[in-house]
């Protein structure tokens, strides 16, 4: 699935085909993750011996990078087109086979698992923020009063966004229906805050590795990694 992507993950044909297949293929991963019997799960809660990987694979080869190829040309004005590898009209077309593909794919409880075990994991890509942002930087503004996306654009764009949110807002309280005390939510959005904080660390020793790779021990040791890391 992944050559298929690679060769033809913007052939709107061949996607019609794939996404269904690499739905199903995700919401089997997310079932057994979370179906998974007790003894083979991890501190998190979901089991890590299948599903990441297919579904990171998946969605990061077969959605997000055509996602983002797509919005380029909807996202420049008229004079800067010039080198897009796609024209609007193609990258419009595309942009709503995908986009359809993942209001299929976004089910609530996929949602949910997806941010916890993605979004929510320092260790991991943030698929759902990507997803999100490819979408949201549809909207950006222009230096045109001209509404740069065709209403069905929009329409699709929008019900993906309502996807995430309405995820979380019809989230189960917990098990049983029984509602979380004060500190278990404070307890839980500290650990949020922290698995952020560590992916902002990584994501600032990436950057100073760009800019000066020759010094990597000097920012390995100088952004913090060290602490959040265990070394041999």
């Amino acid at each position: 699935l992944l050559r298929i992507a690679q060769s033809f993950g913007t052939n709107v044909t061949v996607l019609s085909v794939l996404l269904p297949v690499v739905n199903r293929i995700c919401w089997l991963c997310v079932d057994h993750w979370v179906q998974a019997p007790d003894a083979s799960r991890n501190g998190s809660g979901h089991c890590a011996c299948l599903g990441a990987l297919q579904i990171e694979a998946l969605v990061g080869s077969v959605y997000l990078r055509p996602l983002s190829r797509a919005a380029a040309p909807l996202q420049s004005v008229e004079e800067d087109r010039s080198g897009q590898s796609m024209t609007r009209e193609e990258g419009t077309e595309l942009l709503v086979v995908l986009l359809e593909g993942l209001s299929d794919l976004l089910q609530a409880d996929i949602v949910r698992t997806l941010w916890l075990s993605f979004d929510a994991d320092w260790r991991r890509p943030a698929l759902l923020e990507q997803a999100i942002v490819c979408i949201a930087d549809l909207f950006r503004d222009t230096t045109t009063t001209e509404r740069q996306l065709p209403a069905h654009v929009v329409h699709l764009s929008t019900t993906v966004l309502a996807r995430v949110v309405s995820a979380f807002v019809s989230a189960p309280t917990a098990a049983g229906g029984a509602e979380r005390s004060a500190s278990e939510q404070a307890a839980d959005l500290a650990n949020v805050r922290e698995q952020w904080r560590r992916r902002e660390v990584l994501a600032s020793l990436m950057e100073m590795l760009e800019e000066s790779p020759k010094k990597a021990r000097a920012h390995f040791e100088k952004c913090g990694l060290m602490d959040l890391v265990p070394l041999p």
